[in-house]
């Protein structure tokens, strides 16, 4: 949705396109006192008319403003002069005609409807100042989700309009998820989580699949599993989970920074051009504003940190469940394998390494679960999985010489950076102890 479908908004709306190349670059968001000292271009006014009735209307009431005076513009107003409301519109002549008396100081704005004082006194301390900025960005937030009185005023109604229409930030979840992210990292710059939920914003704003991998994102980076996450994606009817995930996992972090770089400043340039209606939406425009001039390296890093994560369960998650035959087929050329560690002998047979394949490789992967269901990554291949195993027995030869070599004990190892669990089997024919179990200890 385009702000241009809003009568008599075009100035905001051309305020919320994308910068152009040379042009801006060095903006810079005013505090909440040069605001007010700066004149407006357009009357917020003539934008409250135009809203409710028309442009044409809106052109009408500027110029009586000019010839004959707030008052008697108001009166005219009130009278129908302009016209009235369409069906349907939020603002009747009466409410329209109160709110721009309340906030022209005649008579003085209404607080109590809005919920956040106007002013911050000097000598403020800092804490009472963060909570300030804190409560104005969360009656932003508020204004988005409709929590103010069945009576709101106009400020709000104007506002709710406005900030749900900002082109890239359409759905109210997101220009709200921004403004958490924004009162997150205002708090404590140096937070990484804060900067991680900021990151998390902009996956959720790449088109189309976006709403997706930011759930996904969210849960990786709190240590979901790939099973755990396949199960997810499958029951809200995402095809090949897997696939889905490796298809789009490429360029993210990329996106996500890009994306909630510019959805912050259109987010701040829209609330700067409502500003003048409550002072929570100039504190909020400053605070959203300083958080977009930070620069990108945190952002860049939170980023990375999602992009590895859902990379990290993409290359562990089935596609689908396999059939039998795909594992053996995989293990057509193994040859059993024979170890001599820590004075025990031990064997791998091809029947092992299928059952390992079926239990815990995403591309051969049979269904079976495990109460804590890990999997390998999937471009192991079957010699992958030997070296893995036998990298293990190396680690613990002392533990076998001590006896930790018996049937159902448990030993521990690691192969490129990940650790596995290997249990030990019962004894072959040949009197050889199996190697019975083998897969990774983290989901």
């Amino acid at each position: 949705m385009s702000l241009d479908v809003l009568p008599g908004l075009a100035p905001l709306s051309s305020a919320l396109q994308p910068a152009q190349p040379g042009v801006g670059a060095e903006r810079s968001f005013p505090t909440p006192g040069e605001r007010a000292e700066r004149p407006s271009p357009v009357s917020t006014s003539s934008s409250a008319v135009a809203l409710a009735l028309s442009p044409d209307a809106a052109v009408a009431f500027g110029a009586a403003q000019k010839t004959d005076g707030l008052n008697t513009a108001l009166r005219r107003l009130q009278d129908g002069a302009f016209g009235t409301p369409g069906v349907g519109s939020p603002l009747s002549l009466a409410a329209l005609v109160d709110g721009i008396r309340a906030e022209n100081g005649l008579p003085a704005l209404d607080t109590s409807r809005d919920g956040l004082p106007t002013t911050t006194l000097p000598g403020t301390s800092s804490v009472e100042l963060a909570q300030t900025r804190s409560g104005a960005l969360n009656w932003v937030i508020g204004v988005l989700q409709g929590d103010f009185n069945e009576n709101p005023s106009l400020s709000q109604t104007i506002a709710n309009t406005v900030l749900t229409a900002i082109p890239g930030l359409d759905q109210v979840g997101d220009a709200r998820d921004i403004l958490k992210a924004v009162i997150d990292i205002r708090a404590d710059p140096t937070n990484t989580w804060a900067w991680m939920g900021a990151a998390l914003t902009g996956v959720g704003l790449v088109p189309t699949v976006g709403s997706v991998l930011k759930g996904v994102g969210r849960l990786a980076v709190n240590g979901e599993g790939a099973y755990d996450l396949y199960r997810a994606l499958d029951r809200i009817g995402v095809a090949e989970p897997g696939r889905f995930l490796r298809d789009n996992v490429g360029g993210l972090a990329q996106d996500a920074v890009h994306l909630v770089g510019d959805g912050l400043d259109r987010l701040a340039r829209a609330l700067d051009g409502i500003s003048g209606l409550h002072p929570a939406l100039a504190t909020a425009a400053g605070e959203v504003g300083a958080v977009s001039r930070m620069g990108t390296d945190r952002l860049h890093a939170a980023a990375d940190h999602v992009q590895d994560r859902v990379r990290h369960v993409a290359n562990r998650m089935p596609s689908r469940v396999a059939s039998p035959e795909s594992a053996a087929r995989a293990v057509r050329d193994f040859t059993t394998q024979t170890y001599h560690v820590g004075g025990v002998n031990f064997v791998l047979g091809q029947n092992r390494m299928q059952h390992f394949l079926q239990r815990h490789h995403p591309d051969h992967w049979t269904g079976q679960v495990k109460t804590n269901q890990t999997f390998f990554d999937r471009r192991m291949s079957v010699d992958d999985v030997r070296g893995a195993v036998e990298a293990t027995l190396r680690q613990n030869r002392e533990a076998f010489l001590n006896g930790a070599a018996r049937p159902g004990h448990s030993v521990y190892g690691t192969y490129n950076g990940v650790q596995y669990q290997m249990k030990v089997g019962g004894y072959a024919q040949n009197g050889m102890l199996e190697i019975g179990q083998f897969y990774p200890v983290s989901p």
